[in-house]
């Protein structure tokens, strides 16, 4: 009788102890914290000077990247707008469908204070919250071991190398002033990186 006692209460342990599991799973689950957009003031530290993590943000900068919420201002790129049949002196600055492409990460989780406007670093390479922290972005480590780093990156979140299928998610007929998208044209035109050597 016992020995039939005592396999049931070892059975019944081993059950709550799989509910006891799951739960803590499923809590840490939902604690997990997704991965935000940082915006480029987070990657402008180490990555505008050659030195540290690269000279990518002076050559963003100069880019039409980070200068598209201009084209939403009124009086803005005139000419452009007639052709597409839109009104050249709308403000279209908080034109939520415009919005979409013309920032980072619209709609979605960013850190407290993230400036997003414009198409920054993050909408190329996805949300930095997680891999641009030091234990990945570390210029020694990077040094040491790039392919490890970039794979710690990557599963962190980062997006590289950036796809075409990625672009097309703005450069696409749902805007107005859509062109044929040429992926290699427009990624040679956006250079920000050095060759492999």
């Amino acid at each position: 009788m016992r020995s039939r006692v005592g396999a049931r209460l070892g059975s019944l342990c081993v059950v709550a102890a799989g509910f006891v599991f799951l739960a803590l799973v499923l809590v840490s689950s939902a604690n997990a914290k997704s991965p935000e957009y940082a915006g480029v003031e987070k990657c402008k530290r180490c990555h505008s000077r050659a030195n540290l993590g690269g000279e990518e943000y002076p050559i963003w900068e100069k880019s039409k990247h980070a200068k598209v919420m201009e084209l939403l201002k009124p009086g803005v790129a005139v000419e452009a707008k007639k052709a597409a049949k839109v009104d050249p002196q709308k403000d279209y600055t908080k034109d939520e469908k415009c919005l979409k492409c013309h920032t980072t990460g619209w709609g979605k989780p960013a850190e407290a204070k993230a400036d997003l406007l414009n198409v920054q670093c993050e909408a190329c390479h996805g949300p930095g919250s997680e891999y641009r922290k030091t234990t990945i972005m570390s210029k020694k480590k990077w040094q040491e071991d790039a392919k490890g780093m970039r794979a710690k990156a990557v599963e962190a979140g980062m997006i590289m190398p950036p796809t075409e299928e990625q672009c097309k998610q703005c450069h696409n007929s749902d805007s107005p002033f859509y062109k044929e998208f040429k992926f290699a044209e427009r990624k040679a035109q956006i250079k920000h990186w050095k060759e492999k050597q």
